[in-house]
């Protein structure tokens, strides 16, 4: 229960935001927090981070990152640490061949998911044409991304944000459309099955 989560950032390393769960930044920490996690479930946290220009073939600490947690169990706080890092390359290729397919999978996800939300918000407020292009706009960065990490899960919401934007002009299915949008949302912020 209880589970704080804190990421203290190397200097020149900027914090910019959360991108699947509200972070608190404030200066060089971010701080994130769960009520409770079960055992073997997992949940995880993303940040965008703008970090300095590096020369090929050097790395550079990036964050150190705490968690604190009350364990049910011993009915004690436990605590776990660990560092965070970056390798700089100087060619493209390389990096794209260490990328870490899952996390990007999940970054591309919690950006597209913000991208629906937004897509809500501008249908809520009656700009019909411009949240269709939003999800137009979502569908074509899954798609493509789906392709790039070889991504089902991609390709699925892909799909969903095209429907959704082909269904966003009747006034009548709106309500349970903008449900089931929010659902999805919420269902892949928070980590759970869909």
């Amino acid at each position: 229960q209880e589970v704080s989560v804190k990421v203290h950032f190397a200097p020149g390393v900027r914090p910019v935001k959360g991108l699947n769960r509200d972070a608190e930044i404030r200066g060089d920490t971010a701080y994130l927090a769960l009520n409770q996690l079960y055992s073997r479930q997992e949940k995880y946290f993303l940040l965008e981070l703008e970090v300095p220009a590096g020369k090929g073939g050097t790395s550079q600490d990036l964050a150190t990152v705490e968690v604190s947690y009350g364990n049910m169990l011993t009915k004690k706080t436990a605590r776990l640490a660990t560092s965070v890092g970056v390798s700089y390359s100087d060619t493209l290729a390389e990096v794209e061949k260490n990328a870490n397919q899952p996390v990007m999978v999940s970054a591309i996800e919690a950006i597209a998911t913000a991208n629906t939300k937004r897509a809500v918000s501008l249908r809520d407020k009656g700009e019909v044409t411009q949240a269709k292009q939003v999800l137009i706009d979502n569908a074509n960065y899954l798609n493509e991304n789906a392709t790039r990490y070889r991504a089902p899960k991609l390709k699925s919401y892909s799909s969903v944000n095209e429907e959704d934007a082909k269904n966003l002009d009747n006034n009548d299915q709106w309500n349970k459309q903008r449900k089931n949008m929010k659902k999805s949302a919420y269902t892949r912020d928070m980590q759970q099955s869909y």
